[in-house]
């Protein structure tokens, strides 16, 4: 009988220390260094360094309502009264957006660039998959508001992660007048249990419900608290969903699941056949850019001619070679197609096309010089007690 307590106790005990492990894995990911990040993008052709250097930027720090900073780079255009933010995906940072600035110069934006909470130089000790983090979108928000003044708007792009958090945000600030949503999940407990089985190959009970309730107890939230989807009939703002149909970590039928759930005639899916997660821009930049043309004209966001014309350089061609692959019936662009340009002709590809707030502490609005990494990483952890209106994040 004592054999058997002892080893009923050990097995207790070991199903403890692994949910724990899986609960501080999912709060604390394996992040690429900001620099890294940068140097991926210039690889893969998603950046031009040259063109990078001459754009005007500003680098700030915006205080997020939990206490921490979150840093970011402006790409600021003359007499622009819109700006786009871009939130991007689990385990990178900023410079995942590098490749949008072009396209949205040309159209007359300017450009807000930023890390996410527990990402590149930003602060905040925990990834919390969009339940934190549509806060820290909203200061970002304002800040951007009262660089535009009077008349401006704001629109969010996202990818992933950041698609979530975007849509998430949505629901949250009305003040929002776009979003972007590129591979989001709909709920996150769906993600949680898929990893749990397809990497640690494991069974949902108990593992699952043992790693959620530590994460209660750590980071102050639950995953089936994340769910976008459970937010889409609230949001007012023109939705754009972008998804692979290749897409083997978030599947394609998220997106139908989002579009649905999306008020009537707010919501365009775009879905591209044989994109991976996040890979719909990789496979064909020339089918991404003008589905989001289309969108933004369609909503009234830009002329059918841009007015404004930045003079900036597209991103150089990738040094890999790319699949010759077709994005929902449109031709895939040609290996050595090395920017970008809009398209007046109707697209080809068949589009589901729309069917018949709280308050935050307001942000710094003068930009501050950023912290070393060093900094960065020592402000990281508890944010201090200051928003007693909001749960209070770990």
């Amino acid at each position: 009988m004592l054999i058997f307590l002892s080893l009923i106790g050990g097995l207790i005990i070991a199903l403890g220390l692994f949910s724990a492990y899986l609960c501080w894995r999912a709060l604390h990911p394996r992040v690429i260094p900001l620099l890294k990040t940068y140097q991926i993008e210039v690889e893969h052709g998603r950046l031009d360094e040259h063109a990078y250097r001459t754009w005007p930027k500003q680098e700030v720090k915006i205080r997020s309502p939990w206490g921490y900073y979150l840093a970011a780079t402006y790409f600021p255009q003359p007499g622009a009264k819109r700006t786009l933010i871009f939130a991007h995906g689990h385990g990178y940072s900023r410079f995942g957006g590098a490749k949008v600035i072009p396209f949205f110069h040309r159209h007359g934006f300017n450009v807000l660039l930023f890390d996410q909470r527990g990402h590149g130089l930003s602060g905040g000790s925990t990834c919390t998959y969009g339940y934190y983090e549509r806060y820290d979108l909203k200061a970002l928000t304002t800040w951007a508001l009262a660089q535009l003044g009077p008349g401006g708007i704001v629109g969010t792009l996202g990818e992933s992660l950041g698609a979530a958090t975007c849509l998430l945000h949505a629901a949250l600030d009305p003040r929002v007048a776009f979003v972007i949503a590129d591979s989001p999940y709909a709920r996150l407990d769906d993600v949680f249990k898929r990893r749990l089985h397809e990497d640690y190959h494991l069974p949902e009970i108990p593992f699952y419900y043992t790693t959620t309730w530590l994460c209660r107890l750590i980071a102050g939230f639950m995953p089936h608290q994340v769910a976008p989807i459970d937010v889409m009939p609230s949001v007012q703002a023109p939705v754009l969903l972008i998804h692979g149909s290749a897409d083997t970590l978030i599947p394609v039928e998220t997106a139908q699941e989002l579009y649905h759930a999306a008020p009537e005639g707010k919501c365009i899916l775009y879905i591209a056949e044989s994109a991976e997660h996040v890979g719909v821009f990789d496979l064909n930049p020339t089918a991404y850019f003008d589905h989001i043309t289309a969108f933004l004209r369609r909503f009234g966001f830009i002329e059918p001619s841009p007015e404004h014309t930045a003079p900036v350089t597209a991103p150089a061609h990738p040094r890999r070679r790319r699949r010759n692959a077709q994005t929902s019936g449109q031709e895939a662009v040609s290996s050595n197609a090395q920017r970008w340009e809009p398209s007046d002709q109707p697209l080809s590809s068949p589009i589901q096309e729309p069917r018949a707030q709280d308050d935050v502490p307001p942000p710094s609005s003068e930009p501050e010089k950023l912290e070393t990494p060093a900094a960065a990483r020592r402000k990281r952890g508890r944010p201090p007690k200051t928003a007693s209106n909001l749960p209070h994040p770990r």
